[in-house]
């Protein structure tokens, strides 16, 4: 190949490169012309500032109000701090009692568990099992805190032994579902 036919074949080349960008640039140039001469141009534009009005608020009134004692409502007057320490208890127990039922239901959850062998699922309600039984502690009467602190004391116990020592979990776990039982059944008697 000569240098004149490289000189030829480069040219061509270049040649279809401009034959094929040309209509682009094109294109392009006239569309910014367009814009520039449609958009460009600065257009005037003319500002009014309103004249600020006064305003004129009326003067606000005085109201005097007589510094007396608001009458207490008959209900509470008649309500006497025993009344109110024995509402505060029977709520407390209340309380007690649903956190027992929360635990109570929990080890038939764990008791469920222990019968599918999931050793994993029987840890993790046990756990639940223990949070309840420690805000029905706090929130029992002093009666029936230490029975409870012995529950949470057995659950424990078992959560140690659960991978250790599984033969027998599913009776430990029968009495503590009817402890339970028990002391939920105290507190529905009058």
């Amino acid at each position: 190949m000569t240098g004149e036919q490289r000189s030829d074949q480069h040219q061509s080349r270049q040649r279809r490169i401009v034959r094929a960008v040309l209509p682009h640039v094109c294109t392009a140039l006239i569309t910014l012309a367009m814009a520039w001469g449609l958009w460009g141009q600065p257009r005037p534009v003319a500002v009014s500032l309103a004249e600020p009005t006064a305003v004129v608020a009326p003067r606000p009134t005085e109201v005097r109000i007589a510094a007396t004692p608001t009458p207490a409502s008959e209900v509470v007057r008649d309500i006497s701090r025993q009344e109110l320490l024995d509402v505060k208890a029977e709520t407390q127990a209340l309380w007690s009692a649903v956190y027992l039922s929360r635990a109570l239901m929990h080890a038939s959850d764990a008791e469920l568990s222990l019968r599918e062998n999931d050793l994993s699922r029987v840890e993790q309600i046990l756990l639940l099992l223990d949070d309840a039984l420690q805000r029905a502690t706090t929130t029992a009467a002093t009666t029936a805190r230490d029975p409870i602190e012995q529950l949470r004391r057995d659950v424990v116990t078992m959560r140690q032994d659960l991978y250790v020592r599984p033969e027998g979990m599913d009776q430990r776990l029968a009495r503590t579902r009817q402890a339970l039982l028990t002391l939920v059944g105290e507190r529905e008697r009058p």
